[in-house]
């Protein structure tokens, strides 16, 4: 009998992540299955976490991150991750699940590798960071998005940023350059939120104010 509960209670849990890792010198703690995962976000809430306090933005004394081995059922088609306000949680599929995920849609037309997976935590991370910071209480998707957008992009291994780039057909004149003023490049979306403010050339500005 108590076996059979053991074996119960493994069942159900089994599709929850098995281990817990505390990323070094950030307060990302990461939910995982796989170490090679837990690597890969580690490296991501680095990268997130020192661009966005250079744009001013203060770091939350706690960020949980579940990955994931399959989607949530609340995920849209093709959605590699969220951020859920509510539970102040990010969730994000793992490397290998993102890959199959996005094999007949590859994100901005690139196949999923470990440099993109990680720009899409960084992505999310992004998310969670800047919650806290709009003044109104339900931001725009593009106002979202361009933060994100922002973070990913500037974050980027900067080849397959050139990549992304060049594939969007995305050219920053001398003069945007200047004024630093946000270019929408045509990257084909999954979703209307892929339209959003995508240049490494738009920096973020604050306070927010609910639009890009």
């Amino acid at each position: 009998m108590a076996t059979g509960l053991l074996v119960s209670v493994a069942a159900v849990s089994s599709a929850e992540p098995a281990y817990e890792r505390q990323c070094h010198e950030t307060p990302v703690r990461v939910s995982h299955s796989n170490g090679a995962d837990a690597d890969l976000v580690c490296a991501a809430a680095t990268q997130a976490i020192d661009f966005m306090r250079r744009q001013g933005f203060r770091i939350a004394a706690m960020m949980p991150v579940r990955v994931l081995d399959e989607p949530l059922i609340t995920f849209r088609d093709g959605e590699l991750g969220r951020f859920d306000g509510g539970r102040l949680e990010t969730s994000i599929l793992s490397f290998e699940a993102a890959r199959v995920v996005s094999r007949d849609d590859p994100p901005f037309g690139i196949a999923m590798n470990e440099h993109l997976y990680r720009s899409f935590v960084v992505h999310e991370l992004a998310h969670a960071i800047a919650h806290p910071s709009f003044e109104v209480g339900r931001p725009s998707v593009e106002a979202q998005e361009y933060v994100a957008y922002s973070a990913q992009l500037a974050t980027m291994h900067p080849p397959l940023r050139r990549a992304i780039l060049h594939h969007s057909g995305s050219r920053p004149s001398p003069a945007s350059r200047r004024s630093q003023s946000c270019t929408t490049p045509s990257i084909p979306p999954r979703s209307a939120s892929r339209r959003t403010c995508i240049s490494t050339h738009c920096w973020i500005r604050r306070p927010f104010t609910g639009a890009c």
